[in-house]
């Protein structure tokens, strides 16, 4: 991890307790580990309950309590949450799933590895706080240690006379999307928990912009989560993100990192349906702040924006999956968000009509550390007004015992908001708000600096009066 300090030193002022630590990176985290793991079950399609897309059904048939959904995670793990979704739509009826049994077995398919639980929960869009498709399972708060199989309804095999008060199945089968969480490795600088947004998208839910940074459909999330080398599943166009049909505006993505970060690589799936759909030119730029953006060099000459994004190889027979198309290198590019305008693809579609379509972007890059800037109380990035009123509302709180906070003005460490805080405020106010030369010198206002001291000034004398 990268630190960096972006605050000019002070003359005469001592800031103690303001040395940044830099924490150890992350080398595992919780990932999808049922995706693409073999299911079976009595019922129609059971491999379609962990295709890691939305839509894909499960159906049990209508003969009773037999029906069952099985998956294997091809080896023991300590799951941490379970999430399961029923149905989508009410169109043939409410969930199927309310009534089921969950059951956890550990490497030989036998042995349970935790109690079973009847599901619960799952509301249609009719019913009194509904809809409801989608829940979360972590076997009251301790996960599942050990477990390789899980089972929805159909007979236990531990008790196979079913005893009475004990539900296993329901007379019609409907698992949406099954996904058992645990905990595996981190490709060291791969960024996680980006969010997307568009301008235009289409209506259908299996397609949102957060489906292309969620790691939905990517094969790696059972090995090394965050693998550039990693290939995007052909999920039937689930898991992806699209314009929709002739959208009625440039197509623009908004990626926020979260944090700042200094950016190595941004890796690109193109869409994996159809030539059509693919992007081709696209402009791409950076921002600190999501305000004013900065375009990457330009890669492309006279084509549009600055970057011309690879087609995907359609050539039959079409794989199952698909590598990255694009890894676009960056060096000195520190930033937060990025934008990609979309502005031509590789159509147009046969039909005549127009689409935009992706299927993930990945971001590299070591997390920026920007340390507490003093005077700065609610921590954006600036020293103004909204600092000077906290300093005020506070001035003179705190006690040995219960020290004031940082967010109420108290920046030098002790105990108490005072006069020495006062003073680390005045000396840096205005950092942030203005800037003029090198990056980071702050370029306060004279009037507003004295307004300030001016303010304080009065506060301390009402307060002492009311002594």
């Amino acid at each position: 991890m990268k630190v960096r300090l972006v605050l000019p030193m002070v003359a005469g002022l001592a800031l103690a307790a303001w040395t940044p630590i830099a924490s150890a990176q992350t080398t595992t985290t919780l990932s999808n580990v049922a995706v693409q793991q073999p299911a079976e079950g009595n019922g129609a399609l059971p491999q379609r309950g962990v295709d890691d897309g939305v839509f894909r059904y499960y159906l049990g048939d209508d003969t009773g309590t037999e029906n069952y959904w099985k998956v294997d995670l091809g080896q023991e793990y300590d799951v941490g949450h379970l999430v399961i979704d029923c149905r989508y739509s009410d169109t043939y009826g409410p969930p199927r799933l309310n009534g089921a049994t969950l059951m956890a077995f550990g490497p030989m398919g036998t042995t349970k590895v935790a109690d079973n639980l009847v599901l619960s929960g799952f509301l249609a869009s009719t019913e009194i706080g509904g809809p409801v498709y989608s829940l979360t399972f972590d076997n009251g708060g301790a996960g599942y240690s050990g477990v390789q199989y899980f089972q929805i309804g159909g007979q236990d095999p531990e008790d196979p006379l079913y005893p009475l008060g004990t539900p296993l199945g329901v007379d019609y089968l409907t698992v949406g999307e099954f996904k058992a969480y645990a905990e595996v490795p981190l490709y060291d600088t791969f960024i996680q928990g980006v969010t997307a947004t568009a301008n235009v998208t289409n209506n259908h839910p299996g397609v949102s912009p957060m489906f292309i940074v969620n790691n939905s459909g990517m094969d790696d999330q059972r090995t090394l989560l965050g693998d550039p080398s990693a290939s995007h599943l052909r999920l039937s166009g689930q898991g992806t993100w699209s314009a929709g049909t002739d959208p009625p505006e440039i197509p623009v993505l908004t990626f926020d990192l979260g944090t700042t970060y200094d950016l190595s690589q941004i890796s690109v799936w193109n869409n994996h349906q159809v030539p059509y759909f693919n992007i081709r030119e696209c402009l791409i730029e950076h921002s600190m702040n999501g305000t004013d953006w900065t375009a990457l060099d330009d890669t492309n000459d006279a084509e549009q924006g600055n970057y011309t994004l690879t087609m995907n190889d359609f050539t039959e027979p079409i794989p199952p999956s698909f590598p990255a198309t694009d890894a676009i290198s960056l060096s000195e590019i520190t930033a937060q968000f990025i934008r990609m305008t979309l502005l031509s693809n590789y159509g147009p579609h046969p039909n005549g009509h127009e689409y935009y379509a992706l299927s993930e972007v990945r971001f590299y890059g070591e997390e920026t550390v920007v340390p507490d800037i003093p005077g700065d109380a609610d921590r954006n990035g600036r020293v103004d007004n909204a600092d000077a009123q906290a300093l005020a509302l506070n001035w003179g709180s705190g006690t040995e015992l219960e020290p004031a906070t940082w967010e109420e003005g108290n920046f030098d460490g002790d105990w108490v908001v005072g006069p020495k805080d006062a003073a680390i405020m005045a000396a840096n106010w205005g950092y942030g708000v203005e800037t003029s030369g090198s990056e980071g010198t702050p370029t306060p206002e004279p009037s507003v600096l004295l307004l300030l001291l001016a303010g304080l000034a009065s506060v301390i004398a009402v307060r002492r009066t009311r002594r």
